[in-house]
């Protein structure tokens, strides 16, 4: 079927990816006091639904976002560098990656900053041997 994106460990809240209608929309939503920053991480999962493909070529990004002036960013739960987009090693995905997302605005003037981030996850599958 496909690798996707998920909410949880579990792989039972998938994320809404550009062009798919199923899953829900990663949304951010926080109180903020005008002219401040908002900074929000989350974890994300990246597992494959499917035993039988393996995955090449894997690229996650930033489809999109209400909001200008946004800043998303990826990194593996491991690492330390946001990057957008972020490359990934090929694999089957059996074991779901945690990867962690960030939203960066600078200088709000809401008093609740709510936006919806689109992401682009893109890949080569293939059969496995």
């Amino acid at each position: 079927m496909a690798l996707k994106l998920y909410f949880d460990a579990e792989l039972t809240n998938p994320v809404q990816i550009d062009g798919e209608l199923e899953g829900e929309p990663d949304e951010t939503k926080q109180a903020v006091e005008e002219g401040n920053n908002v900074e929000e991480v989350v974890s994300l999962f990246l597992a494959s639904d499917d035993a039988t493909l393996t995955y090449e070529s894997i690229v996650l990004s930033q489809h999109d976002t209400n909001g200008e002036g946004v800043v998303i960013e990826y990194r593996e739960a491991t690492d330390t560098t946001w990057e957008d987009p972020l490359t990934l090693a090929d694999g089957d995905y059996g074991t779901a990656l945690e990867i962690e997302r960030r939203v960066f605005k600078e200088n709000l003037t809401e008093a609740i900053y709510v936006d919806t981030n689109y992401h682009r996850l893109q890949y080569e599958e293939f059969a496995k041997a």
